[in-house]
């Protein structure tokens, strides 16, 4: 993937990972995904986010990728959700959003 902008946090502006970490993902370095209640996330996929912590626990319910667990991704500085962190045998990423999640009562389960 060529030179990319770094991920920043939608809410208070910290890195969360350097444009030269971008990757492609299933060839691709973005995505437009859904989750099953409907909402839809452009994300850009990164081989490391320092500026992430990964939390709750790992599941494979409706992975996006196939062969990979899940778990959110949160903002170390201001701890909003900026993603997802994805483990499969051969490869860790994150997908982190590109913009604002869309707004949701329940707190936007993946």
């Amino acid at each position: 993937m060529s030179a990319s902008a770094a991920a920043r946090c939608h809410r208070c502006g910290a890195e969360l990972a350097a444009g030269d970490e971008a990757i492609d993902v299933d060839g691709a370095g973005q995505h437009r995904l859904a989750n099953r209640g409907g909402l839809v996330f452009d994300v850009r996929c990164f081989g490391h986010a320092p500026g992430c912590a990964a939390g709750g626990p790992a599941t494979d319910e409706d992975t996006w990728f196939a062969g990979h667990t899940w778990q959110r991704a949160f903002c170390r500085r201001c701890g909003v959700h900026a993603g997802w962190l994805f483990r499969g045998v051969t490869r860790v990423f994150f997908a982190l959003v590109a913009a604002p999640a869309p707004a949701r009562g329940s707190g936007g389960r993946r």
